[in-house]
């Protein structure tokens, strides 16, 4: 863990949750963190660890591009970015607006290559680390999940071809598939989706800190798939060498 000690990270979606909590076990184990996000209240969240602050769209460009020489000017350097930035919008393909579909592969996806886009450079300088954030649902589709699944499969599909492009350069790729997390995305309309509510052991609700300790603990192993515990290990290994036994599944224990 004394790796982090004087080291400068970017955490995207650093206003709350996963990223949040990120920040605060980086910062307590020395590191210098830059937390960039939609919500103006960023900056107190920053102001509590010390850092700095960016208020950032990662969809865009632009804006991506100023942040990142903000945060250059203020460190001089970045060793690692978590970005953790993403959205979540669960219903029937059917009955879900379109809109919304397209938002979040927008947001998690496109907002990935946006990021990884911009800071790939910096990283290259200090032979650093990339953690995008994908999730269980990168590992099979699921009912109610079907369009933020697909994103997720495609940061996860996104990272493994990264991973080999950057592997010469010294820039370690990672990519973290937790299962849900109690955060205020699995809240709200979310809440009601049928997988988040089953009672299986396949399904489990993680707490963020518990999160940020699986993420550091990865980091530090500079592992390209980290994940939280047994469950999402399990799933991955199923969706890769026994595929058939998904649809049964995931058609036995969903409830629409």
């Amino acid at each position: 863990m004394g790796s982090f000690s004087g080291k400068h990270w970017i955490i995207t979606g650093g206003g709350s949750g996963m990223g949040l909590a990120s920040a605060r076990l980086l910062h307590s184990l020395g590191a210098t963190v830059a937390l960039w996000d939609m919500n103006p209240s960023v900056a107190d969240r920053a102001a509590e660890l010390e850092g700095s602050s960016s208020i950032v769209d990662v969809t865009q460009p632009d804006a991506v591009a100023s942040a990142l020489s903000a945060t250059l000017a203020a460190f001089g350097k970045v060793d690692g970015v978590l970005h953790a930035a993403g959205i979540m919008k669960t219903g029937l393909v059917e009955t879900l607006d379109a809109a919304s579909q397209a938002r979040m592969i927008t947001i998690n996806l496109g907002g990935s290559a946006v990021v990884a886009h911009a800071v790939i450079p910096a990283l290259k300088q200090t032979r650093g680390s990339l953690v995008l954030f994908g999730s269980v649902a990168a590992f099979y589709g699921t009912p109610e999940f079907a369009a933020y699944a697909a994103s997720k499969a495609g940061v996860l599909s996104f990272a493994q071809a990264l991973r080999i492009e950057l592997e010469d350069a010294g820039v370690h790729v990672g990519v973290f598939c937790p299962h849900f997390v109690k955060t205020p995305m699995i809240g709200g309309d979310n809440k009601d989706a049928s997988f988040i509510n089953q009672k299986s052991i396949f399904v489990t609700q993680h707490e963020p800190e518990a999160m940020a300790k699986a993420i550091v603990h990865g980091i530090a192993a500079r592992q390209f798939l980290i994940v939280p515990s047994w469950r999402e290990r399990l799933i991955y290994a199923m969706s890769r060498y026994a595929e058939f036994t998904g649809h049964l599944l995931m058609k036995q224990n969903w409830k629409a």
